[in-house]
């Protein structure tokens, strides 16, 4: 479950990343609040796939 739980947040920051190339301000202004609130939580993440492998 923990793995899962790790990729999901994986697969979300990806699309998170990908919705930054988009033109939309609305779109944009979104996903950096939420980038913003996300950070430190996937720098967590990142650790433990770090430490899974």
């Amino acid at each position: 479950p923990t793995s899962k739980v790790i990729r999901d947040e994986i697969v979300n920051y990806q699309v998170i990343r990908r919705l930054h190339v988009t033109e939309s301000p609305t779109y944009l202004h979104m996903v950096i609040s939420l980038s913003f609130s996300m950070q430190w939580m996937q720098i967590k993440f990142c650790i433990k796939m770090l430490m899974l492998f």
